[in-house]
């Protein structure tokens, strides 16, 4: 009888270390394409909310540019539907001053909107025709941050003329409003 060879630890452990290391390379393999993936996701999480926010700042700067020179609303109010949903994307992934820039805008918007309205003031006693010349002058303001947002989110103008025209042909004469 012929003696049978006993193989050797080398030959035993080689097949394990050539096993192991595939099982390496594959986790090295889907960590990376699962990185890339969600990189390449997040990427297009932030470009979806910053067209939606800047679509939504444009359509609310017509209704403000239009109070801020007629001193009434024609149209609808300004909404945040977009801010309020996209908004948690933008804080995670732009610069510090593009969301202090876009924050402040959708703020003042906040605090601004009681004092829009639809209706022309007629009669009004001085006291409240300087409120109604302030109101007029906060959206004023609004529309400027509203460019300012715009052109922080796009880094490209405001597609409407933005410019505080002061015009006295709206509902009052605005006493150099």
């Amino acid at each position: 009888m012929a003696a049978v060879e006993k193989p050797s630890r080398l030959d035993t452990w080689i097949p394990a270390l050539i096993g192991l290391m595939g099982v390496v390379v594959g986790v090295l393999v889907t960590a990376g394409i699962t990185y890339l993936g969600d990189r390449s996701r997040r990427a297009g999480d932030v470009r979806a909310a910053k067209f939606l926010v800047e679509e939504e700042i444009a359509s609310d700067a017509v209704p403000l540019l239009y109070f801020a020179e007629y001193g009434k609303l024609s149209g609808r109010l300004p909404v945040t539907v977009q801010w309020q949903a996209e908004g948690p994307t933008l804080a995670r992934y732009v610069s510090q001053s593009t969301w202090n820039t876009v924050s402040k805008f959708y703020a003042n918007l906040a605090n601004n909107q009681q004092s829009l309205t639809r209706l022309c003031p007629t009669n009004l006693t001085n006291a409240r025709k300087a409120i109604a010349i302030n109101a007029r002058n906060e959206i004023r303001t609004d529309v400027k941050l509203a460019a300012d947002a715009y052109k922080a989110l796009s880094n490209t103008d405001l597609p409407i003329n933005v410019e505080a025209r002061r015009q006295t042909n709206g509902c009052y004469v605005t006493q150099g409003a």
